[in-house]
């Protein structure tokens, strides 16, 4: 963030939640200079975590070991384009270049693709559009319907067997 924000000083950093590190991130944050610009606001409720959401113009991933990242679709869901490291749960989430961009886990490909969004409001604006119907086909409705077509495939094939 750090390199991103010295093109982009207006740009912050908020961090959601809390846990054993929390302390430790608030002090590297003030050891880089970066106290005004990381907001740590801790522990949310559940039902606040949209309007923290709504309140982003991106969203950052950098966890290499989520399965299937509930982070990412809520925020897809929230309209956010997505900056995240390819790797498993990222990489079979975000579409390269419809509501997302994945890098490598390379600190200057990462800086680049943030530096994408925060530097290009049409681009932005496009990937936010693609993470919205990304999350569409993750919605309960959606889910449904598959299992509901998996279901019927299934019996039929039984039938025909």
């Amino acid at each position: 963030f750090k390199r991103a924000q010295a093109q982009v000083p207006e740009a912050k950093l908020m961090i959601v939640g809390d846990g054993p590190e929390l302390e430790s991130m608030r002090e590297f944050s003030g050891n880089l200079g970066l106290e005004k610009s990381v907001i740590f606001p801790g522990r949310v409720e559940y039902c606040e975590i949209p309007a923290f959401y709504g309140a982003g113009y991106a969203f950052i991933m950098t966890s290499t070991t989520e399965v299937k990242p509930l982070a990412i679709l809520e925020a897809m869901a929230a309209g956010l384009p997505v900056v995240a490291i390819s790797a498993a749960g990222s990489s079979d989430t975000v579409n390269q270049g419809s509501d997302g961009l994945l890098t490598d886990h390379n600190m200057d490909h990462f800086t680049e693709a943030l530096l994408r969004i925060l530097k290009n409001p049409d681009e932005r604006n496009k990937l936010s559009a693609g993470a919205r119907a990304t999350s569409e086909s993750y919605s309960i409705d959606h889910t449904a319907e598959r299992l509901e077509n998996l279901f019927e495939r299934l019996i039929r094939e039984k039938q025909n067997a």
